[in-house]
């Protein structure tokens, strides 16, 4: 295998479909590996050491980024093995093998792991509380890699979503296509952030403290600047869409509450993220969350203009 620099574990998310338009963007996916499931299964946990040095023996690798997970939040209520392998158990041995290799190690967690009351934004030092079993593995996932003590990078993000995928705002183009009236849910308050931002704005980071002696290692919130309702990222993807789309025949969007939602996991109210530990760290400019929403929508109706 030609050297490798960059590992990226996933391969078909939004965020590592992200990774790889930068990389590709910047001219370097000669030097960047993205392993799928199919490459490298985190529930295999047995495996996942020998996979690594069977693919990477002759390579001196610079970072690893984890950018699988199991998000099916409602799937994984039962079926938490599977959770945990993943989002627990799979990181802590990569970061394991980071660490033996002395290689970086970005991972990207969640703002489930907070319990999610009240208004003020959480802290990367505010009390833990999951209310789910993903939130629960999330947090699992990040004690693990800690533990390794290897140079780790931990963001802790909010609401991801890409022109790729299923996701909130490729789902709500779609219900648009469909359904006159919407009923999206009003009283979860965070901020929607776009993949690709995300992909640019943690790669920056990382690059601004790779050669850094000591290494920053830690969690640090990162999401887009910004908050708001699903409702309210709802309606202002259809006020940009509208004039875009001959396809919607949405008319009406009505707010509700989360408890007239059906639902058997239980979802955070309050997933506000404090983003002035990663400011100061990094000394980076994060993109508001309309701007990563306008960015997003170009890029959907610039290959389809007129969705006739």
């Amino acid at each position: 295998m030609k050297n490798i620099d960059i590992v990226v574990i996933g391969q078909t998310g939004q965020l590592s479909c992200a990774y790889h338009d930068l990389f590709k963007h910047k001219n370097n996916l000669d030097n960047v590996c993205f392993l799928s499931r199919k490459d490298l299964d985190l529930t295999k946990t047995s495996e996942i050491a020998k996979t690594l040095d069977s693919l990477f023996c002759n390579c001196n690798v610079k970072v690893v980024i984890n950018t699988a997970a199991d998000t099916a939040v409602e799937d994984i209520e039962t079926h938490k093995d599977r959770a945990f392998q993943t989002n627990a158990v799979g990181p802590g041995i990569l970061a394991s093998w980071c660490a033996e290799k002395n290689t970086h190690f970005i991972h990207f967690s969640t703002d489930y792991v907070y319990c999610g009351d009240g208004k003020i934004p959480w802290k990367e030092t505010s009390e833990t509380a999951p209310l789910n079993v993903y939130g629960a593995s999330k947090l699992a996932g990040e004690n693990k890699i800690i533990e390794t003590a290897c140079k780790h990078l931990i963001f802790r993000t909010s609401w991801i979503y890409s022109s790729v995928g299923r996701n909130f705002f490729t789902t709500m183009l779609q219900l648009g296509e469909s359904k006159e009236e919407l009923k999206i849910i009003c009283d979860q308050i965070g901020a929607p952030t776009y993949a690709v931002h995300l992909a640019e704005i943690s790669w920056a980071a990382y690059q601004k403290i790779c050669n850094k002696n000591p290494f920053p290692s830690g969690i640090y919130n990162l999401c887009s600047n910004g908050f708001t309702s699903w409702y309210g990222f709802a309606s202002k993807i259809f006020e940009l869409a509208y004039p875009l789309d001959k396809k919607l025949i949405v008319k009406k969007i009505t707010p509700v509450k989360s408890i007239e939602h059906s639902s058997k996991v239980c979802r955070p109210l309050n997933s506000r993220l404090a983003l002035e530990k990663f400011q100061k760290t990094f000394n980076l400019d994060i993109p508001h969350w309309e701007a990563g929403l306008k960015e997003c929508m170009e890029i959907v109706y610039a290959s389809h203009p007129t969705q006739d």
